[in-house]
Protein backbone atom coordinates (compact mmCIF):
# COMPACT_ATOMS: atom_id res chain seq x y z
CA UNK A 1 0.00 0.00 0.00
CA UNK A 2 1.43 3.26 -1.07
CA UNK A 3 1.70 6.02 1.64
CA UNK A 4 -0.40 9.09 1.95
CA UNK A 5 0.80 11.96 3.55
CA UNK A 6 -0.80 15.05 4.36
CA UNK A 7 -0.66 16.89 0.93
CA UNK A 8 -2.06 14.01 -0.60
CA UNK A 9 -5.24 13.87 1.13
CA UNK A 10 -4.84 18.18 1.33
CA UNK A 11 -4.78 19.69 -2.19
CA UNK A 12 -5.96 23.52 -2.70
CA UNK A 13 -7.61 24.31 0.93
CA UNK A 14 -9.73 20.95 -0.05
CA UNK A 15 -10.00 17.35 1.91
CA UNK A 16 -10.02 14.19 0.18
CA UNK A 17 -11.77 11.88 1.72
CA UNK A 18 -10.87 8.69 1.12
CA UNK A 19 -12.25 5.03 1.61
CA UNK A 20 -9.00 2.24 1.72
CA UNK A 21 -9.64 -1.60 0.74
CA UNK A 22 -7.09 -4.09 2.03
CA UNK A 23 -8.05 -5.84 -1.67
CA UNK A 24 -6.45 -2.96 -3.68
CA UNK A 25 -3.94 -0.99 -3.45
CA UNK A 26 -5.69 2.67 -5.02
CA UNK A 27 -8.11 4.18 -2.12
CA UNK A 28 -11.18 5.26 -3.93
CA UNK A 29 -12.52 9.15 -3.17
CA UNK A 30 -15.45 9.12 -1.62
CA UNK A 31 -15.62 12.89 -2.21
CA UNK A 32 -13.84 16.17 -1.26
CA UNK A 33 -14.99 19.39 1.23
CA UNK A 34 -15.67 22.40 -0.93
CA UNK A 35 -12.46 24.88 -1.52
CA UNK A 36 -12.08 26.81 1.78
CA UNK A 37 -9.68 30.13 2.28
CA UNK A 38 -8.32 29.40 5.33
CA UNK A 39 -5.92 26.39 5.41
CA UNK A 40 -6.82 24.06 8.45
CA UNK A 41 -3.60 22.14 9.26
CA UNK A 42 -4.57 18.15 10.28
CA UNK A 43 -3.93 18.66 13.44
CA UNK A 44 -7.30 20.52 13.90
CA UNK A 45 -9.28 18.03 11.92
CA UNK A 46 -11.30 15.41 13.10
CA UNK A 47 -13.15 13.00 11.17
CA UNK A 48 -16.03 11.17 12.71
CA UNK A 49 -18.90 8.77 11.45
CA UNK A 50 -22.58 8.33 13.50
CA UNK A 51 -25.23 6.56 12.04
CA UNK A 52 -25.58 7.41 8.41
CA UNK A 53 -23.68 10.65 8.80
CA UNK A 54 -19.45 11.63 8.22
CA UNK A 55 -18.65 14.38 9.90
CA UNK A 56 -14.99 16.73 9.28
CA UNK A 57 -14.81 18.83 12.35
CA UNK A 58 -12.45 21.92 11.73
CA UNK A 59 -10.77 23.93 14.62
CA UNK A 60 -14.08 26.42 14.27
CA UNK A 61 -16.68 24.23 12.25
CA UNK A 62 -18.22 21.49 11.27
CA UNK A 63 -19.34 19.60 8.19
CA UNK A 64 -21.36 17.05 7.67
CA UNK A 65 -22.08 14.51 5.15
CA UNK A 66 -24.84 11.63 3.88
CA UNK A 67 -22.70 8.34 4.24
CA UNK A 68 -24.83 7.01 1.37
CA UNK A 69 -25.39 9.81 -0.68
CA UNK A 70 -21.91 11.65 -0.21
CA UNK A 71 -23.00 14.47 -0.39
CA UNK A 72 -22.91 17.52 2.26
CA UNK A 73 -26.14 18.28 4.11
CA UNK A 74 -24.95 21.15 5.98
CA UNK A 75 -21.94 23.25 7.86
CA UNK A 76 -21.57 25.49 11.24
CA UNK A 77 -19.03 27.11 11.98
CA UNK A 78 -18.51 29.32 15.80
CA UNK A 79 -18.47 33.35 13.88
CA UNK A 80 -20.90 32.26 10.87
CA UNK A 81 -17.86 32.64 8.81
CA UNK A 82 -16.80 29.12 8.19
CA UNK A 83 -13.52 29.86 5.88
CA UNK A 84 -12.30 32.58 8.76
CA UNK A 85 -11.12 32.11 11.40
CA UNK A 86 -12.39 34.08 14.54
CA UNK A 87 -10.04 36.72 15.55
CA UNK A 88 -7.23 36.17 19.15
CA UNK A 89 -9.61 37.70 21.08
CA UNK A 90 -11.82 36.45 22.48
CA UNK A 91 -10.50 32.57 21.95
CA UNK A 92 -12.77 29.58 21.82
CA UNK A 93 -12.35 26.44 22.58
CA UNK A 94 -14.92 23.71 19.82
CA UNK A 95 -15.86 20.50 21.00
CA UNK A 96 -18.24 17.84 19.65
CA UNK A 97 -19.11 14.41 20.22
CA UNK A 98 -21.79 12.15 18.22
CA UNK A 99 -25.15 9.81 19.83
CA UNK A 100 -28.08 8.70 18.25
CA UNK A 101 -28.31 11.03 15.25
CA UNK A 102 -27.57 13.94 17.16
CA UNK A 103 -24.52 16.31 17.26
CA UNK A 104 -23.40 17.67 20.95
CA UNK A 105 -21.18 21.12 20.51
CA UNK A 106 -19.52 22.84 23.25
CA UNK A 107 -18.13 26.49 22.63
CA UNK A 108 -16.12 28.22 25.02
CA UNK A 109 -15.46 31.90 24.79
CA UNK A 110 -12.51 32.82 26.70
CA UNK A 111 -11.75 36.86 26.80
CA UNK A 112 -8.83 38.91 28.80
CA UNK A 113 -10.16 39.76 31.81
CA UNK A 114 -13.99 38.57 31.29
CA UNK A 115 -15.17 35.47 32.47
CA UNK A 116 -15.50 32.35 30.51
CA UNK A 117 -19.16 31.71 28.52
CA UNK A 118 -19.99 28.55 27.37
CA UNK A 119 -22.74 27.79 24.88
CA UNK A 120 -23.71 24.13 24.75
CA UNK A 121 -26.05 23.27 21.69
CA UNK A 122 -27.93 20.06 20.44
CA UNK A 123 -28.21 19.78 16.96
CA UNK A 124 -29.74 17.26 14.87
CA UNK A 125 -27.03 15.40 12.86
CA UNK A 126 -29.17 14.81 9.43
CA UNK A 127 -30.69 18.83 8.85
CA UNK A 128 -28.12 20.67 11.35
CA UNK A 129 -31.37 22.05 12.77
CA UNK A 130 -30.60 23.68 16.20
CA UNK A 131 -33.17 21.11 18.69
CA UNK A 132 -31.16 22.78 22.09
CA UNK A 133 -29.04 24.94 23.50
CA UNK A 134 -28.04 26.44 26.77
CA UNK A 135 -25.44 28.85 28.35
CA UNK A 136 -23.45 28.53 31.36
CA UNK A 137 -21.81 31.97 32.46
CA UNK A 138 -18.35 31.82 34.07
CA UNK A 139 -16.27 28.72 34.72
CA UNK A 140 -14.38 26.62 32.67
CA UNK A 141 -16.35 23.25 30.41
CA UNK A 142 -15.02 20.20 29.43
CA UNK A 143 -16.56 17.61 26.96
CA UNK A 144 -19.06 16.69 25.38
CA UNK A 145 -18.43 13.61 26.22
CA UNK A 146 -20.79 10.20 25.70
CA UNK A 147 -20.55 7.93 28.51
CA UNK A 148 -22.30 5.06 27.64
CA UNK A 149 -25.70 6.11 28.29
CA UNK A 150 -25.70 9.77 28.38
CA UNK A 151 -23.80 13.08 27.13
CA UNK A 152 -22.37 14.89 29.57
CA UNK A 153 -20.47 18.66 30.32
CA UNK A 154 -18.28 18.77 33.06
CA UNK A 155 -18.38 22.38 34.69
CA UNK A 156 -15.73 24.03 37.27
CA UNK A 157 -15.53 27.41 38.76
CA UNK A 158 -13.95 29.23 41.56
CA UNK A 159 -17.60 30.05 43.23
CA UNK A 160 -19.14 26.98 42.99
CA UNK A 161 -18.18 23.26 43.44
CA UNK A 162 -17.75 21.19 40.14
CA UNK A 163 -20.84 20.22 38.44
CA UNK A 164 -21.99 17.71 35.87
CA UNK A 165 -24.55 18.39 33.13
CA UNK A 166 -26.22 15.53 31.57
CA UNK A 167 -27.57 16.60 28.48
CA UNK A 168 -29.20 13.42 27.21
Amino acid sequence: MRELTEEALLDDNQWHVLKFNENIEEPEELFTTPEMEQRFESEHVELDIDENMIYIKLEYGLLAYDKQELSQKWATAINGEFDTPPIDEPSYDFETDYYNGDVYTRVQMTEAGEKNETILAIIDGKTGEMKENYTIKDGNTFGPLFDGESVVVFYNSRESPPKVYILK
